[in-house]
């Protein structure tokens, strides 16, 4: 693969998500109404980065990301 990412609908467990996966890069969280001011990262289960941001409620957070490989 060369990039994999996960868009959740409910990402109040996005961080156990990428911690318990591979190969999954980023992760776009949304509909839990959690406010992330700036992107986490989290390590999976083979000690690799993955990328956490959240678009918070009705798409009031609209963001970049820029990813690079």
């Amino acid at each position: 693969y060369d990039f994999f990412y996960a868009w959740r609908k409910i990402n109040s467990e996005d961080k156990e998500l990428a911690a318990a996966t591979r190969n999954v890069d980023v992760i776009v969280g949304g509909h839990s109404h959690t406010l992330l001011h700036k992107k986490q990262i989290v390590s999976d289960l083979d000690g690799k980065d993955v990328v956490i941001v959240q678009n918070w409620k009705w798409g009031l957070n609209v963001g970049q990301l820029k990813v690079d490989f």
